[in-house]
């Protein structure tokens, strides 16, 4: 019986029905590999377009350490010893960074990440401008680099600055920046910045206050680049000819029993000092106003008078707090009806 069965051999699977998936991620894998060539090549030449940019206005940016890797999903561009040479405020300067690296995945090509790696040093002929700065952590996200109006978050722990003359530890710096929502015009920028347990010996003399501060600012930035511009002197001064101003939305400082809040208008006169108008409420702050000649009860009749000849009261400030609007104009601060004794520098 048993010699009268056959014996089936088994049926073989078509070979294409193997290559075929198998030659398809070979294409796959070869198509990335080139796509992720093509993108890093284009990043090593956005890197030496900068430094040829730059250049041409005299500011020679050197890294003499550079790798770009990253395959397969992102492209990394890292420095190491990036080196600066030019002019700063009028003085040569030459500046140095222990290095950084640059992130962009492939399927978000308009965000780009940076990470800084301190300590970042800059020394000029003059030393009016050298500081050293140095941190845990300083890193930065930039959103809509294609687009030409970049939206940046740097954020930044355990800063320490120091230059000649003073310095100051932070615990932690927030910077937000990017084009404004409307109504806003269409070349204004928003900006916030936060700051915790600033320490400033400066500060700390001025208030009588060893407390650390801290503080949020937010505002609007009106006849914003819109670009990451250099901000040097000659930049901003295009700004202030535009009529560039900051809009100031909120202004939160506290620094142990010392409280601050403000809100108003600040620009930059012809001389580039500040000009503007803060309305301000100030709490804890009677001892140091005293010190510049200023009486809250003086304040608080000029109030009365106010309201008696017809002028519209300001909202009444919270209980302990002072409402008084800050003035600068030629150089000056004004703190209510009372011009203080401080001077405005120009800021360049």
């Amino acid at each position: 019986m048993s010699q009268g069965i056959a014996l089936r051999r088994p049926r073989r699977r078509p070979r294409a029905t193997v290559m075929v998936p198998l030659l398809s991620l070979a294409i796959l894998v070869l198509g990335w590999s080139v796509f992720w060539a093509v993108a890093r090549g284009q990043a090593a030449a956005g890197l030496d377009g900068f430094i040829a940019s730059e250049a041409a206005h005299g500011r020679r940016w050197s890294c003499p350490d550079r790798t770009i890797d990253g395959y397969p999903f992102r492209i990394d561009v890292s420095c190491r010893g990036v080196g600066f040479d030019g002019v700063v405020d009028g003085s040569p300067g030459r500046g140095h960074l222990a290095g950084l690296t640059a992130r962009a995945w492939l399927y978000e090509p308009s965000a780009v990440y940076v990470l800084l790696d301190g300590p970042m040093t800059l020394a000029t002929a003059d030393h009016h401008s050298d500081f050293t700065l140095g941190w845990a952590r300083l890193g930065a996200k930039l959103r809509g680099v294609l687009t030409g109006r970049a939206r940046a978050e740097v954020v930044g722990e355990e800063i320490a600055l120091d230059r000649p003359g003073g310095g100051g530890t932070a615990r932690r710096v927030e910077l937000h920046a990017g084009p404004a929502l409307a109504p806003a015009a269409a070349d204004a920028d928003s900006v916030e910045i936060a700051l915790s347990a600033l320490a400033v010996p400066g500060l700390d003399a001025v208030t009588g206050e060893a407390a650390p501060l801290d503080g949020l600012l937010s505002g609007i930035v009106t006849h914003a680049l819109g670009d990451l511009p250099d901000l040097g002197p000659a930049t901003v001064e295009r700004w202030r000819v535009a009529g560039g101003r900051l809009d100031v939305g909120n202004i939160a400082l506290t620094k142990g029993p010392l409280s601050l809040g403000a809100a108003g208008s600040l620009g930059l006169d012809a001389s580039h000092r500040v000009q503007g108008r803060l309305d301000a409420r100030f709490g804890g702050f009677e001892p140091i106003l005293k010190r510049f000649g200023i009486s809250l009860g003086a304040v608080q009749v000029g109030g009365l008078l106010a309201n008696l000849l017809g002028t519209k009261p300001a909202p009444a400030p919270a209980p302990g707090t002072v409402a008084l609007p800050v003035a600068f104009a030629d150089g000056t601060v004004s703190v209510g009806p009372f011009k203080t004794g401080l001077r405005l520098p120009p800021l360049y």
